[in-house]
């Protein structure tokens, strides 16, 4: 069971006021002994209930211990208070109405129980009124009270239940920005990582191999084209520290000449490491959002890593096809040959292409999969801009 909010000074000090109120004006007055028992223990409920718990509360937050003496004072309050309420002009009911609404209005306990305790109230103000001979009006008049404390503690129940879903709603909400958050940094260091370090073992093992051969100057060029891939990865790596830090901050629209490029420089990177690769493409669009040419080169940087961790030296195809609104590319290379750095592989790559065109939400798709029929593997996408129907 959940812990009510902790009682605020002012509302301690409100019913200690209430209760001080109440006592003044039971005294004075000529009643049956045992109606005065009936109202002074009425009211020794409210005081322990709603001062004595809420301070040991503070002091021994031991929630089973107070659930038990809280009802249980809530059941002396309402039936001795309810009895003597006729007796004493309604005054032993304030103590009765107040914990009605208190067992009710709590979103923790079972709605059960102040149902109960409201019944609880209603035939003891009947029992008191049969006692004390009061007049039927009297008697509806202190039911109805029971009757309203009831009303105010649901009322007081739905609001807190509200605010708990509310609350719960809102951490959900974090709990998913969170997630998005971290998932997206786990695929964008996976494509730095693996573009970057898979390029620079593919050439450091031809470096390993031309040095045993002798060619040092071979070797020394490889050397050189790993240097220039480490500095790729590395001003990939501050571009996307820039973005976590800022994710504010986005890039202006470009064209489709510009995204060319950027696929260009790609290819480049990946014959500079002894893999072979061809680009097509037709159509042209003037304006292509960043976040979507990101996306496309993204998707083809890691399509070429894997390539080269699954088929180093095999030739890539890239065919893209700018339209109307949406550019479709596809990226096919031979299937596995069984290299050495085929095994580093975890799947990860695959599933943060298909994520990044799931979070677009507007109909974009991915698919890769391999056709063993042509012994290719072929990544094919569909990427939509926005504002184009599906």
């Amino acid at each position: 069971m959940n812990s009510q909010p902790a009682p605020s000074s002012l509302s301690i000090a409100l019913h200690l006021l209430g209760v001080g109120v109440v006592l003044w004006s039971l005294t004075g007055e000529d009643r049956p002994l045992w109606v005065d028992i009936l109202a002074y223990l009425a009211v020794g409920a409210w005081l322990v209930s709603s001062v004595g718990v809420r301070v040991v509360e503070r002091l021994v937050p031991a929630r089973q211990t107070n659930v038990g003496a809280e009802i249980g004072c809530a059941l002396v309050a309402t039936s001795a208070g309810g009895l003597a309420s006729a007796g004493t002009s309604g005054l032993a009911l304030v103590p009765a109405v107040i914990a009605v609404g208190a067992v009710i209005g709590t979103a923790e306990y079972p709605l059960l129980w102040g149902v109960f305790v409201g019944a609880l109230g209603i035939v003891t103000v009947g029992v008191g009124a049969v006692v004390a001979d009061i007049s039927a009006i009297s008697l509806l008049a202190m039911m109805g009270g029971i009757v309203i404390a009831a009303l105010l503690g649901l009322s007081r129940r739905q609001t807190r239940i509200s605010d708990d879903a509310l609350k719960l709603l809102r951490e959900r909400e974090f709990a998913a920005r969170d997630e998005a958050r971290r998932v997206a940094l786990a695929r964008d260091l996976h494509d730095l990582l693996a573009h970057s370090l898979g390029g620079l073992v593919i050439q450091l093992d031809a470096v390993e191999a031309l040095l045993e051969s002798g060619k040092s100057d071979a070797a020394a060029e490889r050397v050189g084209a790993a240097r220039t891939l480490a500095a790729q990865g590395l001003g990939e790596a501050r571009r996307a520290v820039a973005a976590l830090r800022d994710p504010g901050i986005v890039g202006p629209d470009v064209d489709s000449a510009a995204v060319l490029a950027d696929i260009e420089d790609l290819l480049a990177a990946h014959r500079s490491v002894g893999g072979i690769a061809n680009l097509g493409s037709d159509g042209h669009t003037d304006r292509v959002p960043a976040n979507h040419a990101d996306i496309i080169r993204r998707t083809i940087q890691e399509s070429l890593s894997n390539a080269r961790k699954h088929a180093s030296g095999s030739p890539v195809s890239i065919e893209v096809h700018w339209h109307d609104g949406l550019v479709s590319f596809t990226v096919t290379n031979p299937l596995s040959v069984g290299t050495a750095l085929a095994a580093s592989g975890g799947g990860h790559g695959l599933l943060g292409m298909r994520e990044r065109f799931i979070a677009l939400d507007n109909g974009s798709s991915l698919v890769a999969e391999e056709d063993s029929r042509i012994g290719k593997f072929r990544v094919t996408a569909l990427l939509r801009m926005p504002g184009t129907a599906e």
